[in-house]
């Protein structure tokens, strides 16, 4: 996520200044970030598992898997009633990782904020510990709920 600068002297190998601008980290959080948040909020398929397969009633063509006749081939129920404990889970997944994704966008935003209030003085040791320390926090995501014992 970092740039790299080199001055000319220098050869490949050489110590480097490492140099994070604010608009390298706005163009992060908004070309990257925000259209892969974007793509997980709006994915068909995300959808009709948060919308027809968790709930594991059939709703037209979607919603529950036919695996056979449940009452004549009980292993057919077991595969539908799992089936809708594994979307539930994957539901439960993608939403996590929507969740860092904004948490992610927002921080960027924040430490975005941070540099611009410096009036592109270099940050001291306590900003950039404050900056890492927000980072750190807001890129954990939200705990997922434990999958249902087998």
């Amino acid at each position: 996520m970092a740039k790299e600068t080199k001055p000319d002297d220098e050869g490949p190998g050489d110590d480097a200044d490492l140099k994070i601008t604010d608009k390298y980290l706005l163009d992060f959080a908004e070309k990257k970030i925000a259209p892969f948040q974007a793509s997980l909020e709006h994915n068909p398929h995300l959808i009709a598992l948060a919308n027809f397969w968790q709930v594991g009633s059939l709703v037209g063509n979607q919603g529950k898997l036919l695996p056979g006749n449940t009452v004549r081939l009980p292993s057919a129920a077991f595969l539908q009633t799992n089936f809708q404990t594994y979307t539930k889970q994957l539901v439960s997944a993608f939403a996590v990782i929507s969740a860092a994704a904004h948490g992610s966008y927002v921080t960027l935003h924040d430490i975005r904020l941070m540099m611009d209030n410096a009036d592109d003085d270099a940050l001291t040791s306590a900003e950039m510990w404050e900056v890492l320390t927000q980072v750190q926090a807001n890129s954990k995501p939200p705990t997922a709920p434990k999958p249902p014992e087998s």
